[in-house]
């Protein structure tokens, strides 16, 4: 298992520990500076760990599993950190902290097996870490894409999007709305995407200007086939005109 290699040019530093092997050897651990993301929408920062001999590589890696690493030397001073022995060490604190990252996430709400794994590696896990955590979560139905496929959809379907969009967005998650059980005729309790179309833009008041296109363009961007959405846009001009 590999982790990333210190290179390029020098991040701003924030906090700095000096860890002391029973060995030895020597590491510093340099976290990034306050601030400076969380990982939830893009990369996260990454903690650095250097040997203090040209023995070992340094080490980026996600800030929880460097805070992990400085808790276990603390509390048994004897580990060996120099030849390999800091990257085991960091190897099972990975596992550790993407575990309970993986378990805080779906905490807050259920997440498909493909979105839970690429905010992990957001998180800068590695791949190999990652797919582990995720097969044994789904072992355990800690992730279950169906169940979550079933409340995604029933959701959306709420919320008034068409079909188009719901599949799209599964599929960006993942999920292949063909393999959910009852779809889309158990979701849509009878009513047509004609129907369900109308409902919406029948609640909206009528643009004044160029009411069919933007009427078109609403329903579209909502999901619906082009062909639903000027069927509605010429009945609202119809209604309109009664």
């Amino acid at each position: 298992m590999r982790f990333g290699a210190s290179s390029g040019p020098e991040a701003p530093r924030g906090e700095t520990v000096e860890l002391a092997g029973g060995d030895g050897s020597l590491w510093t651990v340099t976290f990034p500076p306050k601030g400076a993301g969380s990982g939830f929408s893009g990369p996260a920062p990454k903690a650095r760990l250097h040997p203090g001999d040209d023995g070992d590589e340094a080490l980026q890696v996600p800030v929880a599993v460097a805070r992990a690493v400085v808790k276990a030397v603390r509390e048994e001073p004897s580990v060996a950190l120099g030849e390999g022995g800091m990257g085991r060490l960091v190897a099972a604190a990975s596992t550790t902290c993407c575990a309970k990252r993986l378990t805080s996430m779906v905490d807050r709400r259920d997440y498909s097996s493909k979105e839970a794994a690429d905010r992990l590696l957001r998180a800068g896990y590695p791949r190999a870490v990652v797919d582990d955590v995720c097969s044994r979560a789904r072992e355990g139905r800690l992730l279950d894409d169906a169940r979550f496929a079933e409340a995604f959809i029933r959701s959306k379907v709420y919320s008034g999007w068409g079909l188009r969009r719901i599949e799209q967005e599964l599929s960006r998650r993942g999920v292949d709305a063909s393999s959910v059980a009852g779809w889309p005729d158990d979701f849509l309790e009878g009513e047509s995407e004609f129907d369900r179309a109308w409902e919406l833009v029948s609640r909206r008041s009528v643009p004044e200007r160029n009411p069919y296109e933007k009427t078109v363009r609403y329903l579209v961007g909502r999901g619906y086939s082009y062909d639903v959405a000027k069927r509605c846009a010429a009945r609202l001009l119809e209604d309109g005109d009664e």
